[in-house]
């Protein structure tokens, strides 16, 4: 995209780290405009579920992300070229990898019984057919799951397993959930360690701290725009008629508190405008 034309602008539409991940993508391997990428975002602070504030009462921060090396690559090859705020010639991701050498993930008691009896969390209680029904699920296409629910496909015996305890209370499943997010979420590599939750790998501070802030400096620092106080309502085609007149639209409501540093602040309604198709 190095070659593209230079009235492209990319607009991303909030500021959690899916549209960071873009921006910093769009500057280091596609050396698109970095004036021309604009983060717009809702609220006074960037990181969608993964944000972080201070209160009296404490840090409260809204998400985290259970991180493991085989899922999250394309993750772990944008925190190679991040810094970490404390140290510049340290990468977020080797920063990652040293915290979690020195303290490893190694759960003791993923299952608690009666009192305080800490349960053998190893002793799955699978048997043939539990084994059979999440290979038979990911073997499924999405289009033929369609939105049949998690409890269609597994039987009585299954639900009741320690296994389905311990990955159910890990990625927040209910049986009425959709049967095709189960299937996006079985992580076959995390079977072996599910009792110990060794494959997991943490940051050495909250996400929000140790993954979104240095991400938004090094964007904000190469010249990104960040608009806070933005909320995108629709979006039109640039040949659509009237698209030029329906663009933006002002938007009246208490102006967003920003932190400092950040590079704008606006207090608008956004339709955003794609250009026309090719003809």
């Amino acid at each position: 995209m190095a070659d593209a034309p230079r009235s492209s602008h990319a607009h991303l539409v909030g500021g959690g780290i899916a549209s960071l991940a873009a921006a910093a993508f769009l500057v280091r391997d596609a050396e698109f405009p970095v004036e021309r990428i604009h983060v717009l975002e809702e609220l006074p602070v960037a990181g969608g579920s993964m944000d972080g504030s201070g209160e009296p009462a404490g840090y409260v921060t809204r998400g985290g992300r259970m991180l493991e090396e085989e899922a999250y690559t394309c993750l772990w090859n944008l925190l190679e070229t991040i810094p970490t705020l404390t140290d510049k010639a340290v990468s977020v991701r080797e920063e990652i990898t040293q915290c979690n050498a020195k303290w490893p993930t190694d759960a003791k008691a993923r299952l608690i019984g009666r009192g305080t009896a800490i349960l053998d969390a190893s002793d799955y209680g699978l048997d043939t057919r539990d084994r059979l029904e999440p290979t038979r699920l990911l073997a499924l296409p999405e289009a033929v799951i369609g939105a049949r629910r998690i409890k269609g496909f597994f039987s009585p015996h299954f639900f009741a397993t320690d296994f389905w305890t311990m990955w159910r209370t890990t990625f927040a499943f209910q049986n009425r959930h959709s049967a095709i997010e189960l299937k996006r979420h079985l992580f076959i590599q995390e079977f072996p360690r599910m009792h110990t939750l060794a494959g997991v790998r943490r940051t050495r501070l909250n996400q929000f701290d140790s993954i979104i802030r240095p991400l938004r400096i090094w964007l904000e620092a190469r010249g990104v725009v960040f608009e806070y106080g933005v909320r995108v309502t629709d979006v039109v085609r640039a040949d659509e008629p009237g698209a030029g007149d329906r663009h933006r639209q002002p938007r009246r409501r208490r102006p967003a508190r920003c932190h400092p540093g950040r590079t704008r602040r606006s207090d608008r309604r956004v339709r955003a405008v794609l250009p026309g198709a090719p003809g």
